[in-house]
């Protein structure tokens, strides 16, 4: 998957690093499938999403 992904975060195309941490195997808690690498910081921020979808929205009127 790394290779395939020319170890970069499938979201935000960073390569890992100590800013952005190392790649991880992202899945879905539901099915348990498989998704796609990420690094540390998009994996969080996704998982935040995933918990509550309202969040994203907010980050979105926050940053306007």
């Amino acid at each position: 998957m790394v290779s395939e992904q020319n170890n970069q975060c499938l979201l935000c195309f960073q390569e890992p690093s100590d800013v952005y941490g190392r790649l991880v195997v992202d899945h879905c808690h539901k099915t348990g499938k498989v998704r796609g690498l990420l690094c540390r910081m998009c994996n969080i921020h996704l998982s935040k999403i995933e918990a509550c979808p309202d969040y994203l929205n907010r980050v979105i009127h926050y940053l306007k």
